[in-house]
């Protein structure tokens, strides 16, 4: 039997890709670029906001960038920025979504004196820059190319920094693949579970 050592479950992991794997957990992140994007449901016409975003403090600063660039090497072309994240503005019935009222007010209070919503509007190009806490999670998707079950550690929920710096919250609990592994649907949902944000996995830097 080995004894492991007591910071064992919060190391970083090194799987052989030339990088570490980030650990589910909250993250203290910086803003590189916003846009919102018009796309189309099952639920009809929505808008949301997307966020590009890389690690701003601890271990895992500038994860996202070094991974872009490892990324480059193999495939100049393909390579896509993975710190990506995205909020329906409203919910289906029209008034605006909770999570994205969350998301805003956690922008501003990780940034005072800064207001993302000035005079009723919102400037997505004022948001690059900002600080934003987020959390983490382990996914379970399905390889586009084998066609096998993998994981990945991706945003799943926005705090404020100061949240995060406090350590005043729960790492999220792993989101599993259901039946026979469904897939990132496009419409908006607003489970709680969810927090009303999908990945985004092909957009690029930078905006």
């Amino acid at each position: 039997m080995i004894a492991l050592p007591s910071d064992y479950n919060q190391a970083a992991a090194y799987d052989g890709s030339g990088g570490p794997k980030l650990v589910p957990g909250g993250y203290i992140c910086k803003i590189a670029g916003a846009r919102c994007e018009k796309v189309n449901t099952k639920n009809g016409p929505a808008q949301k906001l997307v966020l590009a975003f890389d690690i701003a403090e601890g271990e895992f600063a500038g994860h996202f960038d070094a991974q872009f660039k490892r990324a480059k090497e193999k495939d100049a072309s393909g390579a896509k920025w993975r710190g990506t994240y995205d909020c329906f503005l409203l919910t289906n019935e029209g008034a605006t979504n909770p999570f994205f009222k969350g998301l805003i007010t956690c922008i501003d209070k990780s940034n005072e004196p800064f207001q993302c919503v000035v005079g009723g509007q919102l400037n997505e190009a004022n948001l690059k820059g900002k600080l934003i806490g987020l959390l983490f999670r382990e996914e379970e998707y399905i390889g586009s190319s084998d066609g096998k079950k993998h994981t990945a550690v991706k945003a799943c929920a926005a705090r404020s920094v100061q949240t995060i710096r406090e350590g005043n919250f729960e790492i999220p609990e792993p989101k599993l693949l259901q039946g026979n592994g469904g897939g990132r649907g496009a419409a908006p949902s607003f489970k709680p579970a969810d927090a009303g944000f999908t990945q985004i996995d092909d957009d690029e830097l930078p905006f």
